[in-house]
């Protein structure tokens, strides 16, 4: 009766804990440290971290915030006076505009030098004339070859006159061809008579080198296309940078840069003061060609000069007068003006600290509202949603973080914007993505809870934006796509793979809002798709990094955690192998039974598997009080009184979470333990008690025949309870046929479901029909059927090998019936037999 009263006060403390929304659950390890005033006060634990993060996001988002003081337009009337609140700058934007224009017009424009011009006119001329000397030297080599004589007959005249005709028939024949290739090297075309005149003279090392000169003499003083480009700079001067080397230098006195037409006339001059005895006509050819050389080598660098030009107008600082405290501004009834307007706008933009204040209090009522309201709405409505002291600091922690991340990137991307000023910096913030915080939250406790904290974080996101609801909705659609796609998630790959979807996810947002502008190839449109699919990416790695980190800190068990303690290599399970293999093997099949109903109701598999192995490991301190352990037919219950039966059963359920919590199992499946026996009634042991009860001396009460519970809150419980009663039931089964175990599993669940056992766990009629289904497969095929084949060399002994064999099936249908009444409380009764 004693411990009757005991189990009475445990169901009491588990009345309690469900009515402050934590079901069954230990006092938690954060409510000891840094809550440790504030012990078993969960509920005054929740309200303090969201009063302390409502400050935090308050105090963070705040200074974002630009609300507009006065809304007037030019020439309406003011309703009332306004007075300047305290000393403040109003930028005097026609007199910055001035100081802009002028420093505008005090930059130097650029001028790029090409300071190789003058050597390539002369590689030119040298190039040109030498080919055309080797031309005529091979041509009268080959007329002297063809008419090539004795010593004397040299002597002949008529013989010289006879070369020069062929030589005369050889420079006719070939001059187009030479012509070409001398207008091909020159780089300009001559008339016919002019290279007629050229090869008179036989290309004369003295003229070219007179060409060259001249040509060279001009071009290094720099020549321009036209002085028209000149005239605006003569006051300043110019900018002249070398193509070469780069250097610059300043040239303040530009009478000394020749325009194209001077430097025409000054090689024009050069030739004829050096030919001044020669003919005209030649000396027009010379002067010819060396102007035809002439080409401007001083050109205007347009964007480095407006690039330079921007730069130093960027850098003129705005001009400020000052509005005096108590200065009157706008009287009431005045029309108001474009300065009243830029006074106005400047007075919104510069509040006091008390105004900040105000800011941030109002902040902080704001976003307490918000967030309590989420909070308060989440956890009475959505019935996934049980919140713990630490899983809400944990929220905390992460929301607080991650608007504090974002609130360094917007300086940041100001900072780039400068470095690279071709990307407008708008473009850079799709960079910086929160979908990483939704995603954590997603692996580490649940879809539900994800959905919320993602609304949450991403209007916090659009407040920072200056109240974008554009950016609000870009943040929101990067969570959701990310938590989907680590949904049960197995493998860490996975979480780079949700990187490159939150990635794509991002780009087609911003791609949508490009669509949605006036400009959709802007900048900040072209290169936001880039940054934002960059952002999910290294979203991906981001939470591939603190996964452990947070399963470490705040004891998560993630399917990264529940894929290391299904490996037979961690000590449980091993002591549980070699402690009560019975169990094990039991433990085994229930989890092939859950895994495989856990995929149909779209539960998580893989947590249901693994709470599977774990779920009787109390069993491992008393193993021989259990039936899959027990062997040569003795059972220590029939020693013990049905009270004492029960407490021992009843006992490895607390044994099995004192395990769980040593080897630091993870809450979720510590929960399971007890949840899988939910409330169930211990039949036989209390039918056993009902038998030898003596109404006068005293009475059996049922609940001390009851597990403490509580019912199973998740769907995974809920079939582990499931699986574990029907596997008992199913062993029973003499000879399995489909229709049988169809039957019994039939009969269990509706048992389970009548007994109220259901009642706190999402299971619906239609998934329990879903169950049944999968378990009548997984049972059909360990279970099934096998014939018994006679032994032929024991012919003479197979009628009593069939009286010992039908002997046999009766005591084991005995021992079923036992087992099976043990686990589904069906009502057999006989000697007992625990699980």
């Amino acid at each position: 009766m004693q411990n009757g009263k005991e189990d009475s006060k445990k169901q009491k403390v588990v009345a309690l804990q469900k009515k402050e929304g934590t079901v069954a659950k230990e006092p938690l390890a954060i409510s000891s440290r840094p809550f440790r005033f504030l012990n078993n006060k969960p509920h005054l634990q929740k309200r303090l971290i969201l009063f302390f993060l409502s400050i935090g996001l308050a105090y963070i988002i705040s200074p974002n915030i630009v609300s507009v003081v006065y809304d007037y337009d030019i020439g309406s009337i003011a309703r009332n006076n306004v007075k300047a609140p305290h000393d403040f700058l109003v930028e005097d934007k026609p007199s910055t505009e001035k100081k802009k224009k002028e420093t505008a017009a005090a930059s130097l424009s650029v001028y790029d030098f090409d300071d190789g011009a003058a050597l390539v006119a002369g590689e030119k001329i040298t190039k040109s004339f030498l080919l055309m000397r080797q031309y005529l030297t091979e041509i009268d080599e080959s007329a002297q070859n063809l008419f090539s004589l004795s010593g004397k007959n040299n002597l002949d005249k008529s013989k010289d006159q006879k070369i020069e005709e062929t030589r005369s028939a050889y420079l006719e024949e070939s001059r187009n061809e030479r012509k070409q290739a001398f207008e091909q090297e020159i780089g300009f075309k001559l008339d016919d008579d002019k290279f007629l005149l050229l090869e008179k003279r036989g290309f004369n090392a003295d003229i070219e080198g007179l060409l060259k000169e001249a040509s060279r003499t001009v071009l290094v003083r720099g020549v321009v296309e036209s002085r028209e480009f000149l005239r605006q700079e003569v006051d300043k001067g110019i900018t002249v940078r070398s193509v070469g080397t780069q250097k610059e230098a300043k040239i303040e006195d530009l009478s000394k840069v020749l325009d194209l037409n001077e430097a025409r006339q000054n090689v024009s001059n050069e030739i004829k003061s050096h030919l001044g005895s020669w003919k005209k006509n030649e000396i027009s050819l010379f002067s010819h060609i060396a102007v035809s050389l002439i080409k401007p080598n001083l050109t205007l660098n347009k964007n480095e000069t407006e690039a330079r030009r921007d730069t130093a107008v960027n850098e003129v600082g705005p001009v400020f007068y000052q509005v005096k405290d108590g200065e009157m501004i706008l009287r009431e009834g005045e029309r108001v003006t474009a300065d009243h307007i830029i006074i106005l706008k400047a007075l919104s933009g510069n509040r006091d600290s008390r105004q900040l204040y105000k800011n941030i209090l109002g902040m902080f009522l704001l976003i307490g509202t918000l967030i309590y309201a989420l909070y308060y709405f989440s956890v009475n409505n959505i019935r996934k949603i049980s919140i713990e002291t630490k899983d809400l600091l944990f929220l905390a922690i992460l929301l607080m973080t991650s608007i504090l991340l974002f609130e360094i990137t917007m300086p940041v991307a100001e900072a780039l914007s400068k470095v690279f000023p071709a990307i407008p910096g708008s473009a850079y913030q799709y960079f910086f993505t929160v979908s990483a915080s939704a995603i954590l939250v997603r692996i580490v406790l649940n879809s539900e809870v994800a959905i919320v904290f993602s609304i949450a974080i991403s209007i916090l996101t659009a407040m920072m934006m200056k109240n974008s609801l554009y950016f609000g909705i870009y943040s929101l659609v990067g969570c959701i796509v990310g938590a989907q796609v680590v949904r049960f998630c197995k493998y860490r790959v996975t979480l780079i793979k949700a990187g490159f979807h939150v990635g794509i996810a991002n780009a087609v947002i911003v791609m949508i809002f490009g669509l949605l502008s006036d400009n959709p190839y802007s900048g900040e449109y072209t290169f936001g798709m880039l940054f934002a699919f960059l952002g999910g990416v290294m979203t991906g790695v981001v939470v591939t990094g603190l996964t452990p980190i947070i399963e470490s800190l705040f004891s998560y068990t993630t399917n990264f955690k529940l894929l290391e303690l299904a490996s037979l290599d961690h000590p449980l399970l091993k002591d549980l192998i070699t402690q009560s293999p019975g169990t094990y093997h039991h433990s085994w099949i229930i989890g092939n039974l859950v895994e495989t109903a856990a995929e149909a109701i779209h539960a998580n598999p893989l947590l249901a598997k693994v709470s599977s192995l774990y779920h009787d490991i109390g069993k491992m301190k008393k193993p021989q009080y259990f039936f899959e352990n027990q062997k040569g037919g003795k059972n220590p219950h029939d020693k013990l009184s049905p009270s004492l039966s029960s407490l021992i059963i009843i006992g490895h359920v607390k044994d099995g979470m004192e395990l769980a919590k040593e080897y630091k199992l993870g809450k979720e499946i510590t929960d399971i333990i007890p949840q899988h026996h939910g409330t169930r009634l211990i039949r036989f042991f209390y039918q056993k008690a009902k038998d030898q009860e003596d109404p006068d001396v005293h009475s059996v009460n049922e609940k001390d025949f009851r597990y403490p519970g509580p019912k199973p809150q998740t769907k995974e419980a809920g079939l582990v309870m499931l699986a574990d009663a029907v596997e008992a039931a199913a062993r029973t089964i003499q000879e399995p046929t489909p229709a049988r175990i169809q039957s019994i599993v039939k009969k269990i669940i509706g048992d389970i479901f009548a007994d109220g056992q259901l009642d706190e766990c999402e299971l619906t009629l239609k998934d329990m029909n879903e169950i049944a289904n999968s378990f009548n497969r997984i049972l059909n095929g360990i279970f099934h059927a096998r014939i018994d084949y006679p032994d032929p060399d024991d012919e003479g002994k197979r009628g009593t090998k069939v009286n010992e064999s039908i002997d046999k099936r009766k005591k084991e249908t005995e021992r079923g019936k036992q087992r099976k009444d043990t686990d589904t409380g069906s009502g057999y009764s006989g000697p007992v037999a625990i699980r």
